[in-house]
């Protein structure tokens, strides 16, 4: 015949149980709702930092020039006529750069990045948007002579078939030059969203 009975501790369940063959044995089992308490209240703590470190490095507008030494382009001015950028919405932009050569034709690659926690590198959701052919945005004509060049006009920005909530956050814009595949100048700029 078995006999057993529990004892209740303030921080575990004790199983105590005899059996008619064996001698008494003792089983644990961790059910101890303070270690339940305190690991929810970690996860707590610490989604809340990761959010707290997430505002605190998200800010406004800014850029820095990110060409190496040998290249042609080298960029002087950006800015943009709203931040937050809207989407869908009309984007004002003047952008002022410095060519130590002349080139006769400007592609810009351009690749975002989105950040949450971390920088995350997102699909090119419209091609019109990723791959720019910068003679049709500049007012000035190609071929780009040496020298200051400014430009500034507007461009269309769709907006993509995601959520509003997912849409919304802190971006990043790689922006690479090339002339003919060639690297010719290279810019990071950093700006919000709200849609």
């Amino acid at each position: 015949m078995a006999i057993g009975y529990t004892l209740i501790t303030p921080s575990s369940q004790i199983i105590i149980n005899q059996d008619r063959k064996d001698e008494t044995f003792v089983f644990f089992a961790l059910r101890s709702e303070l270690q339940e308490k305190m690991a929810l209240r970690s996860s707590v703590i610490l989604l809340a930092i990761c959010l707290l470190y997430q505002l605190r490095t998200s800010n406004g507008f800014s850029w820095d020039d990110c060409s190496a030494t040998h290249e042609p382009v080298t960029f002087r001015e950006i800015s943009i006529g709203q931040d937050p950028v809207q989407l869908p919405g009309t984007l004002q932009y003047k952008v002022s750069m410095h060519l130590s050569t002349s080139l006769s034709s400007m592609t810009a690659e351009v690749t975002l990045y989105r950040k949450f926690l971390f920088w995350w590198k997102l699909p090119c959701f419209d091609p019109s948007i990723c791959q720019i052919d910068v003679c049709e945005l500049s007012t000035s004509a190609c071929p780009f002579n040496s020298g200051i060049i400014s430009s500034s006009g507007e461009m269309e920005l769709p907006r993509p078939p995601i959520s509003r909530t997912w849409l919304r956050g802190y971006y990043s814009a790689t922006v690479i030059l090339k002339s003919y595949g060639s690297k010719v100048g290279c810019v990071n700029i950093y700006f919000n969203i709200d849609a």
